[in-house]
C-alpha cells in the first residue's frame, strides 16, 4: 500500500512538473512566435490589425503602438489616453487592444503618443494614479499588462522583433518621418507592420523600402 502511494505522489510531481513547463511554453519566451521576414499591412480600420496578427499567428508579443488612445476601451470622443475596460468581446476600433492582450498574441504594449497630443496625454496620466513617471515616460498595468507611454523619443530600444501598427487618422506627414527615423536608427525591428488609414504615397514608398532590406 505504501508503495502505490509512494508511485502515485511521484507521478502527481511528474505531472505538476509537465504542466509548469507547458505553461511556460504557452505563455514564456519559447510561446512567443516570430515571422522570419517582415510584413506590411495596409489594412482600413484599427481594428483589423487583431485579424492580421491572428492570421500570421504570432503570440506573447512586445506590441508599439503610434496613436492617441491605447485602445483598451473607451469611444471616438475619448481623450488620449483616457482609460476604459468595456469587456467587450467583438473587435472594434476602440477595444482591439485588450482583446489581444486577453488571448496572449501581446505581452506588452509600448504606446507612444504623436508630439501634438502629448500634452493632453501627459495631463491624464499625471492624474490617474496607476501612472507611475520616469523621466518622459509613463509606465502602469492594466488587465496584468506592463504599459509603458512615451513621445516617439522616449521609446525603448530592443533587439526583439516587435509588433508596430500605426493609426493613420492620428498621425501626421512628421510623425510618419519619426517613426522611419527611429527604424532605419535600429531602435525597434518590426517583423508585422499594420498601417490603418490614409497614408501618403511617399510614405508608402519608403515603408515598402524599409520591409525589402
Amino acid at each position: 500500500m505504501i508503495g502505490k502511494r509512494k508511485i502515485f505522489a511521484s507521478l502527481a510531481v511528474v505531472l505538476f512538473f509537465l504542466c509548469v513547463l507547458g505553461l511556460s511554453f504557452y505563455f514564456g519566451r519559447s510561446g512567443r512566435i516570430f515571422l522570419n521576414r517582415p510584413k506590411v499591412i495596409f489594412v482600413d480600420r484599427p481594428a483589423e490589425a487583431l485579424r492580421v496578427w491572428k492570421s500570421f499567428g504570432v503570440r506573447g508579443r512586445i506590441l508599439v503602438l503610434f496613436d492617441r488612445t491605447n485602445r483598451m476601451g473607451g469611444d471616438e470622443g475619448a481623450e488620449a489616453f483616457s482609460v476604459a475596460l468595456p469587456g467587450a468581446s467583438t473587435a472594434t476600433d476602440f477595444n482591439y487592444v485588450d482583446l489581444a492582450i486577453r488571448d496572449n498574441t501581446v505581452r506588452k504594449v509600448w504606446h507612444v503618443i504623436p508630439d501634438r497630443q502629448w500634452e493632453e496625454a501627459a495631463g491624464n496620466l499625471n492624474r490617474n494614479p496607476l501612472a507611475r513617471r520616469h523621466g518622459g515616460v509613463f509606465s502602469l498595468v492594466l488587465t496584468s499588462t506592463e504599459f509603458s507611454i512615451t513621445k516617439p523619443e522616449g521609446l525603448p530600444v530592443t533587439a526583439e522583433p516587435v509588433l508596430l501598427n500605426m493609426n493613420g487618422e492620428a498621425l501626421s506627414f512628421h510623425d510618419y518621418e519619426a517613426i522611419l527615423s527611429l527604424m532605419e536608427k535600429g531602435a525597434f525591428r518590426p517583423d508585422v507592420v499594420v498601417i490603418s488609414g490614409d497614408v501618403p504615397e511617399e510614405i508608402r514608398r519608403k515603408i515598402g523600402r524599409n520591409e525589402s532590406r
